[in-house]
């Protein structure tokens, strides 16, 4: 399992004297940057992004190593991957627990890796340099991203003998006619892109298919960076890059595209790559996902399911670069076959691509249909060494034409599509000979004697191994024929159930020189070709007893056993499965239906006497299991059906209990999700005529009303009245006052304050409660576009940021209504175009439009600049918010995808970044909850976006998607209740857009008298905390605990009218206000 991201609720094997030549390698100071003289080395390109951010994601790599070395000489091919899968645990558990406390001690994101006993970790340059000095670290080194070798579409080429050009020259149809296999029994691994598991050239292949529209994606798909879903529990491709390598590797859809090498051979997929790169964390990943195959949580490793060769069409420049050595080295040790492409860099020598330039690898370069060289194939020698020849070998990577992600099929070309012609000849070569399997060395030797030579001393070599065409060109009726082809027979049998009748799906599993497995065809047949000797084989199936006999296999001859099973003594019930896992739902929608069925497994039938409500928002939906008791005869069987509807997020669970009289009775079924509240669009309001582009907007404290600014000559004042999402007013301000670009409201919500873009800037103030116009004032030159504007919390002051360069922040008094100061920014910050301010109005921040974006820290005391941070990778700052404490504050980005970068006030440092989703651009607005806990983003995407992210987790939760017609979200509000956002879009006339966020905690009072003596009895719901607060007019009157109503009984002097309100105890989310009148004296 990958290993958690860490919060405080947050090996290479070098020698340090090799590093330097390393970094040196790598473009790099040759002179390391080190703490005290034993410190560890640190990457160069590290300090200088420190310097530049303050703090960056870094790699810290252990000195520890496993031993491996004993893997290769364990026979059974389960034991070993255990063994390696342990070793490689226990290694990294060892050596990284010291680390690993002092992260969690200092409340430090990071997270473990086992394959290659790294850690990764978020910090400054202080924290770089503390871990460097422990004695257990061996380098630390910057996180980079590694992009997909370019592909170029190509034209198609000719069929020949009606198989695509590619297949036939590596001469695999021979392989599948002479030989008689196609890949059966091997696994290939896809690190890449993803797969569309349901394209028809690929789905029958995927070890996921359990036929009959039916699929496991557990220990079959592992989406480390959540791309397909969070979690991600489908395969899916957002490139078609790994769609197509795969159809290289396995493809035929049985209609006439044999697309390729093994058609026999299953696949499972990791994603290492997002989109068009991919992340050092995802590969390491998916490198320990392909040792080691989890289920979809990540949970429950089991190497035996590790797939016998893995396929990586993908790499980095010509480097030493360690990274992804020790994860080659440990599949090695497991018998996985480690392939690699030799990437596009085009004629250059020694430019082959790393990781495909270890020499671990076996990397492929690429040729064309009238075999000549790819242009861009990445030629040698390694960098790892002037007598080290890279690529190994080439194979078709030109207008090579296989699958792609939208069902369809096409040609591309790169390296990339080279490689899975060798991973899949690996896979022939080890279906026709199955004592190479897991002989690395042996299967290279083989491929290397077989490939055709092809002389290229461009880059050096031999005719036979040079650096252009390595060992030559694959051919796998060659690498087949050279290999140690057993004698072969025929095994076929048919597996009788009750009553003589066939049955189908039983497994049958042969042990012996080798371990086979098959299963039973509707006739309950099966067959299988087997290497001379002898074996044992089983017959097993559902509701029924194994059975084993022993059979010999001849050199052509032909083998009959069959099995007739019989039930199992006494009563028996089967309760499958034993969790349902309804995944992520969203607050609001059911999830499911999910089905547990009841199976009478033994020769008695069985009595079902009691089936429990689950609870908990999970509920019984139907089935076909009717009224208790409930008999069940052998292999009978009866369904029950769950749904579940969440009304609060968080994690889910109840129990499902079935009780008879079979043995073990109760049995138990547990159900689990996951629910989130994701934003949804409620409603919308299109204004009047002329009331355009909705730039600004702010809400008065209690959320009745909001007023949005236009961006029309001369500029509009828009008001709402959000409880009946009706428009119910307009200013028109004065002559100049155009394109209201800002907005601050008062506490009292007595004043707005509106800042308009022209030059000079100006600032009306409108009184709310008159709503009209009440006065303006105009800056000083250069002071103009007033695109963001803070308040300070006692309400004294207001601070206006400037566009332009220096970018300047105006001050002005907001009881005298006068413009009192400016700071002009330093460092070529300016365009300031978003900003918050600390609850404690000491600082406020700026962000600026600006590549590389900035934020500019104020100190409100001095009004002076007290610092900046220069974003390397983020740039054009147009909104942000800031917690309710004041610890952090995000920033976003004006990028395609937009990104959201946190910025640590306290030690004024960029902490982390996420990006949001591929088709999420441009953030323009963005407001926060009252409790600090989620954050909503608006998008200037057509249509527009909100999304939603998790501040605790720092996590990209979901997004609404709004209408046509509701684009480019420039200003947004949220209520008092953090249950609605309202955003105001682009577009003649604007429309106002009610979107739901949260769920409200609804309050209902009744106001009334008994004997004299006023009693308020409330009601309420939506409050998810054990406690609440009870508010009567402002004042705390009561913490209560959270049963949904209480009656308060006031004194007979108390007066006849109050307001009350309930808020989840401690925190800022509140019910709506009621008041009420009391009757009577």
């Amino acid at each position: 399992m990958n290993g958690p991201v860490r919060r405080r609720r947050g090996r290479t094997g070098l020698a340090v004297s090799t590093i330097v030549t390393m970094l040196a390698a790598l473009g790099l100071s040759s002179s390391l940057v080190t703490t005290p003289a034993q410190a560890a080395p640190v990457q160069p390109a590290l300090m200088s992004q420190l310097a530049a951010d303050g703090t960056a994601t870094f790699w810290v790599y252990l000195r520890e190593r496993a031993d491996l070395g004993a893997a290769s000489r364990i026979a059974d091919r389960a034991e070993q991957g255990r063994q390696v899968h342990k070793k490689l645990i226990d290694t990294a558990a060892a050596s990284q627990a010291g680390l690993v406390r002092m992260l969690d001690a200092e409340g430090v994101a990071h997270r473990e890796f086992w394959i290659a006993n790294t850690i990764k970790v978020t910090g400054n340059a202080d924290l770089v340099r503390r871990v460097a000095a422990r004695p257990e670290v061996e380098q630390i080194t910057a996180d980079e991203k590694y992009e997909l070798p370019v592909v170029e579409v190509a034209e198609q080429q000719a069929l020949l003998a009606g198989i695509e050009w590619n297949i036939s020259r590596v001469n695999a149809p021979r392989v599948w006619q002479d030989f008689g296999v196609t890949g059966e029994d091997i696994v290939i691994g896809s690190i890449d892109t993803g797969v569309l598991y349901t394209h028809p050239a690929v789905t029958r292949q995927y070890r996921g298919n359990l036929g009959n529209g039916r699929f496991d994606h557990n220990y079959n798909w592992w989406d480390p960076s959540n791309v397909c879903g969070a979690p991600s529990l489908i395969p899916c491709d957002n490139n078609s890059h790994g769609t197509h390598t795969v159809g290289t590797m396995v493809g035929d859809d049985g209609a006439g595209n044999r697309i390729g090498v093994a058609p026999g051979a299953k696949w499972i997929a990791a994603k290492g790559c997002e989109e068009r790169s991919c992340s050092q964390e995802a590969l390491l990943a998916s490198g320990q996902f392909m040792l080691a195959p989890t289920d979809l949580r990540g949970r429950n490793a089991d190497p035996a399911r590790r797939p016998h060769i893995v396929n990586n069409s993908w790499g980095g420049s010509a480097t030493i670069s360690p990274w992804y050595r020790p994860t080659v080295r440990a599949w090695v040790a497991a018998g996985i076959f480690p392939q690699f492409s030799s990437g596009n860099p085009g004629a250059a020598c020694g430019a082959a691509g790393n990781p495909g330039n270890l020499p671990e690898s076996y990397a492929a370069g690429a040729f064309d249909a009238a075999g000549r060289l790819y242009s861009n194939s990445g030629r040698g020698p390694s960098a790892w060494g002037a007598d080290m020849v890279k690529p190994n070998i080439t194979a078709p990577g030109v207008a090579v034409r296989s699958s792609l992600n939208n069902g369809s099929y096409g040609p591309l070309t790169g390296t990339s599509m080279a490689s899975p012609h060798v991973a899949a000849a690996v896979a022939l070569l080890w279906s026709a000979t199955p004592s190479l399997e897991r002989d690395i060395d042996a299967t290279r030797a083989i491929l290397d004697g077989s490939a055709l030579d092809t002389e290229d001393l461009t880059c050096g070599g031999t005719k036979e191994n040079n650096n252009v065409w390595g060992q030559g060109r694959l051919d796998t009726f060659a690498a087949v024929s050279r290999s140690p082809v057993p004698a072969k027979g025929q095994l076929t049998g048919t597996v009788l159930g009750a009553g003589n009748a066939p049955v189908a799906g039983a497994t049958i599993t042969i042990t012996g020189a080798l371990t086979r497995t098959r299963s039973t065809g509707s006739n309950g047949g099966y067959a299988i070709t087997l290497p001379a000797g002898e074996y044992t084989v089983t017959a097993s199936a559902f509701g029924y007893q194994p059975s084993s006999a022993k059979v010999t296999i001849t050199g052509g001859g032909a083998t009959t056993q069959g099995f007739t099973l019989v039930a199992p003594d006494g009563r028996g019930l089967d309760v499958s499965p034993f969790e349902l896992d309804f995944g992520v739902t969203k607050v609001g929608e059911t999830g499911g239906p999910l089905t547990v069925t009841l199976t009478g497994t033994g020769s008695t039938p069985v009595t079902i006497t009691e089936i429990t409500d689950p609870g908990n928002g999970f509920a019984r939906s139907g089935g076909t299991c009717g009224a208790l008791p409930i008999s069940l005869a052998h292999l009978a069987n009866c369904t029950l059906t769950y749904t579940f509807t969440p009304s609060v997020p968080g994690q889910a669970t109840a129990t499902v209990s079935v009780a008879g009289d079979a043995p073990g009775s109760p049995h138990s079924v547990a159900l689990v999700s996951t629910a989130i509240r994701i934003p949804v669009r409620t409603a919308a309001l299109t204004l009047a005529s002329g009331e355009d582009t909705l730039f600004s907007g702010v809400m008065d404290p209690l959320g009745r009303y909001a007023y949005f600014g236009t961006q029309t000559k001369p500029g509009r004042v828009i008001k709402v009245d959000l409880a009946t999402s009706r428009r119910v007013g307009a200013i028109t301000l004065e002559a100049g006052e155009n394109f209201v670009n800002s907005a601050i409201i008062d506490r009292e919500g007595r004043y707005a304050y509106f800042g308009t873009g022209t030059a000079p800037g100006k600032v009306v103030k409108v009184d709310l409660h008159s709503f009209e116009r009440v006065s303006v004032i105009s800056l000083g030159q250069g002071e103009n576009f007033l695109r963001t504007a803070v308040i300070d919390p006692a309400g004294r002051y207001a601070y206006f940021g400037t566009s332009g360069t220096p970018g300047r922040v105006v001050k002005l008094d907001l009881r005298t209504f006068a413009r009192i100061g400016v700071a002009t920014l330093e460092g070529g910050a300016g365009n300031l175009r978003s900003a918050v301010i600390d609850p404690a109005g000491r600082f406020a921040y700026f962000g600026t439009d600006t590549k590389p974006g900035q934020v500019v820290k104020l100190d409100l005391t001095t009004f002076q600049q007290a610092g900046a941070l220069s974003m390397v990778n983020e740039s054009a700052f147009l909104s942000a918010v800031i917690d309710p404490l004041g610890r952090f504050a995000y920033f976003a980005t004006a990028t395609s995808p937009a990104r959201v970068v946190k910025v640590d006030l306290e030690s004024f440092t960029r902490a982390e970044a996420i990006d949001l989703a591929a088709d999420e651009n441009m953030v323009l607005s963005a407001v926060i909850d009252s409790m600090g806990e989620s954050a909503y983003f608006g998008t200037g995407t057509s249509p527009g976006r909100i999304v939603k992210v998790d501040l605790a987790t720092f996590s990209r939760v979901g997004a609404a998607t709004l209408e046509a017609g509701e684009n480019s979200l420039l200003s947004m509000v949220l209520d008092p209740q953090s249950a609605f956002v309202y955003a105001g879009t682009l577009g003649s006339p604007g429309r106002l857009v009610k979107v739901q966020v949260d769920g409200a905690i609804q309050l209902t009072v009744e106001g009334r008298r008994s004997v004299g003596s006023p009693e308020a009895v409330m009601s309420w719901e939506g409050a998810m905390s054990a406690n609440v607060d009870v508010f009567r007019d402002g004042e705390l009157g009561a913490t209560l605990a959270n049963d949904g109503g209480h009656i308060e009984v006031l004194p007979p002097w108390a007066g006849n009218t109050h307001t009350y309100q309930v808020c989840q105890a401690g925190s800022r989310k509140c019910s709506n206000l009621v008041t009420v009148r009391f009757g009577g004296n």
